[in-house]
């Protein structure tokens, strides 16, 4: 079992934490856990990649997030005792351990540095979120979801999805061109104008569920993020 968030810590304490853990698989499509529903466990995500999505007024799910291997599902609602969020479900064969949240909690209590790290987390998420508010009120969705593919190229809990195929790199899995418009706060419209201009300028080419990403650079540079 690894984390970023428990990577520094003793060995012990990783094992002591595994102990009370069980290892669990979940196929494709297969939920971790669901929105609303009370929170007796936390997940160590040692493989694979789990989105997030939350289900709106009009009862649609809306997809708001991912994580990957190394980083914890479920926590939240353990840290404040209360209903989860949002929903996981896993996008990829993922694995995990899964440990009670009262053993988590006891956990975070003898080793402050794991309290310290989720707190650390917690503020970067803050300021991503602050981030996305202000990007959605100045940037426009071309560029949105140029920024979203940019992701899906260089983030490490991607990995799961992406391969290298010569200089292009090549991002394949059940993600939709509405989870793409939805991930990136834009209409499905939107999302279909900004693709098809990408591929018109040779960036990118599509099919199903698949995309082909042809040229990273040009990708940050219609996000107006050039390297």
């Amino acid at each position: 079992m690894t984390s970023a968030a428990l990577n520094g810590l003793p060995q012990a304490a990783l094992a002591g934490l595994s102990e009370h853990g069980v290892a669990r698989d979940f196929a494709p499509g297969e939920w971790l856990y669901h929105e609303g529903e009370a929170s007796h466990s936390v997940h160590v995500i040692d493989r694979g990649l789990v989105r997030l999505s939350k289900t709106a007024l009009n009862g649609k799910r809306v997809l708001i997030g991912f994580l990957g291997s190394g980083e914890l599902a479920g926590h939240y609602a353990t840290l404040i005792d209360g209903p989860r969020p949002a929903s996981g479900r896993a996008l990829t064969a993922t694995s995990t351990t899964c440990v009670p949240g009262d053993r988590f909690l006891d956990y975070l209590r003898a080793y402050p540095d794991l309290a310290l790290t989720l707190l650390h987390e917690l503020a970067d998420q803050l300021v991503a979120t602050s981030a996305h508010v202000l990007e959605l009120s100045t940037i426009d969705a071309s560029s949105l979801i140029a920024l979203r593919l940019v992701q899906l190229a260089t983030e490490a809990r991607f990995a799961e999805i992406r391969t290298r195929d010569g200089a292009s790199i090549v991002v394949q899995s059940a993600l939709s061109q509405h989870d793409l418009a939805a991930w990136a706060g834009v209409s499905e419209r939107s999302a279909a104008t900004a693709l098809q201009r990408f591929r018109e300028l040779g960036v990118i080419t599509t099919s199903r569920l698949r995309v082909e990403i042809r040229d990273v650079a040009a990708l940050h540079r219609l996000a107006g993020r050039p390297r």
